[in-house]
C-alpha cells in the first residue's frame, strides 16, 4: 500500500480544453446526486473550481462563461439539496 507522500504526489494530465469542460460538466453531473456530500465531494468540487480557474486562465472560458458555469453549477446544487431535505 502506498504511503502517505505517494498519495499527495502531484500527477500532471494534459489534455485538449474542450475535454476539460466534458470532465468538468461530468464531474459537476456527479456531484448533484443527493447521497454525493461526503469528503470525496468536497475534494471533487474543489477539483472542478480549480479545472474551471484554469480555463479562464487559458482564455478557454470567458470570465462571463466560468461566472455563469459557476452560477448555474450553484442553482442545481441548491436545488438538489432542497429536494432531498
Amino acid at each position: 500500500m502506498p504511503d502517505e507522500a505517494h498519495r499527495r504526489k502531484m500527477i500532471p494530465i494534459v489534455a485538449e480544453g474542450w475535454v476539460w469542460m466534458a470532465i468538468l460538466g461530468n464531474v459537476q453531473l456527479g456531484l448533484r446526486h443527493p447521497e454525493n456530500r461526503g469528503p470525496s465531494a468536497r475534494v471533487a468540487k474543489r477539483f472542478c473550481d480549480a479545472v474551471l480557474e484554469k480555463l479562464k486562465e487559458e482564455n478557454i472560458l470567458t470570465a462571463d462563461e466560468a461566472a455563469k458555469i459557476y452560477r448555474d453549477e450553484m442553482k442545481a446544487e441548491n436545488v438538489g439539496r432542497s429536494r432531498n431535505a
